[in-house]
């Protein structure tokens, strides 16, 4: 009897157990690995265009809206706690908002760091769409670098010699987290990119990134660092190329607002995200939903900045704000 119970048991133990080794089992179909997912200069291709799509969904709204709340032209949020963190200061409270925007900054430039790390897969690759994809991979790792280092450290020139913490710098691939590097390191890797970027970049390149966008976010960086010459020259050499224009009006009553017509854009863009009505990818929800002019905004502009508007309005014997208080609707 005691035998019989024994069997019994050791019976029900495995009536657990094989269906728990069967979980643990992986098929090797569910996976595709990178020296399979990544085999032509197509597939390269695709890679590099997803990198510019995450780009886009990281400048949805957010990280404008972010910097707005963190000036001086917003009035204090309505009810939104993540806002009125962002807003106060409040540093020591790491909201799941602001941390979401912190950790979307780097899924560019991890998919930008595995296409950087997969040129020795692909077979038929010319040396002259490797410059060119290398040089785009770097502009946008540099962009979503140069984004990240201004919205979470202390601006260059906060210490003597910028020692003070920057942001991690994820220049490759790996399983560790990487710590932060200073405000120094973080601008010298960043122009870094670009210059290499600038280098490798043509000037004419359909939606993508070009020299004159690495020059032009350089200048930026040059600016923020207070090096005015620098900054001065590239933005003159963007400004002369002739390939952007200001928009001007036909006539004194013409919309100048609807900078991005349906089915093209702005003349005077160097580089930019483009949002579609047709895919429905709802880039533009950020800035519609918490500027909307309902009843109880939940951002608002402030007093003094109404102020300045009105005085800077009035002039030619026209209220020029009527300009810019037409509502269409645009793709863009």
């Amino acid at each position: 009897m005691k035998h019989t119970h024994h069997l019994f048991a050791a019976l029900l133990g495995l009536v657990f157990i094989l269906p728990a080794c069967r979980w643990l089992e992986v098929n090797p179909d569910q996976y595709i690995l990178a020296e399979d997912a990544l085999e032509t200069p197509e597939d390269l291709q695709a890679l590099l265009v997803s990198c510019y799509d995450v780009l886009a969904n990281l400048y949805d709204g957010d990280v404008q809206l972010m910097n707005e709340l963190r000036g001086d032209n917003t009035n204090e949020p309505l009810s939104n706690n993540d806002f009125k963190a962002i807003y106060n200061r409040e540093t020591i409270r790491w909201t799941s908002y602001v941390g979401g925007v912190n950790r979307d900054f780097f899924y560019p430039v991890l998919r930008v760091n595995s296409l950087l790390s997969s040129f020795d897969l692909i077979e038929g690759l010319s040396d002259e769409d490797r410059d060119r994809m290398e040089a785009e991979a770097l502009f946008i790792r540099a962009f979503c670098f140069w984004g990240a280092v201004k919205m979470f450290a202390q601006p260059y020139g906060y210490t003597e010699d910028n020692s003070h913490p920057g942001i991690p710098l994820p220049t490759f691939l790996r399983d560790a987290p990487f710590p932060r590097a200073s405000v120094a390191e973080a601008y010298a890797q960043i122009e870094a990119d670009l210059n290499a970027a600038i280098a490798g970049l043509p000037s004419e390149n359909g939606v993508y990134a070009t020299s004159h966008a690495a020059k032009a976010l350089l200048a930026q960086v040059h600016f923020l660092k207070q090096e005015w010459q620098e900054a001065s020259d590239l933005a003159t050499e963007v400004i002369e190329s002739g390939e952007f224009t200001l928009e001007q009006p036909e006539s004194d009553s013409a919309f100048v607002v609807m900078r991005l017509p349906i089915g093209s854009s702005s003349s005077e863009t160097i580089f930019g995200a483009y949002s579609t009505l047709s895919t429905n990818d709802n880039r533009t929800d950020q800035f519609v939903q918490w500027w909307q002019p309902t009843s109880n905004p939940e951002i608002s502009l402030t007093t003094d900045f109404w102020n300045w508007f009105q005085q800077i309005a009035p002039g030619a014997n026209e209220d020029r704000r009527a300009l810019w208080l037409v509502n269409q609707p645009t793709e863009g």
